[in-house]
């Protein structure tokens, strides 16, 4: 099994707790996971989509969102947008692609498709 690492991902209130895989440096995808009930039955697909690109020398990062997970607040749609925003900016030093999951795409205010 590929070692993975654990951190807080974000700034301030944001700090979201995010399993990280792969490469530390060069290309990233940042896992939005789908909201509600169906993250917790979609986690091992994408705990497995990270361990695959890191098989592939790319590096992802999946966190928690606020009241999910790990992270600690009251999961809140609002919430999770400024947290995926925060995501997106502590990860914008490396190349960046974000694939969202269902409702998770709705959190992501269209980034996912610049410059594709």
């Amino acid at each position: 099994m590929e070692p993975f690492r654990f951190t807080l991902l974000g700034a301030g209130p944001f700090d979201l707790p995010t399993v990280l895989r792969g490469p530390e440096t060069g290309p990233c995808v940042l896992i939005v996971p789908p909201l509600f009930e169906e993250m917790n039955r979609t986690r091992r697909l994408l705990a497995d989509i990270g361990r695959a690109l890191a098989n592939h020398g790319i590096g992802s990062a999946l966190p928690d969102l606020p009241g999910t997970g790990d992270a600690p607040g009251e999961p809140d749609v609002d919430l999770w947008r400024s947290a995926v925003t925060a995501a997106i900016t502590a990860l914008s030093a490396r190349t960046l692609r974000i694939v969202a999951v269902r409702g998770g795409a709705l959190l992501t205010g269209g980034e996912g498709s610049r410059g594709l």
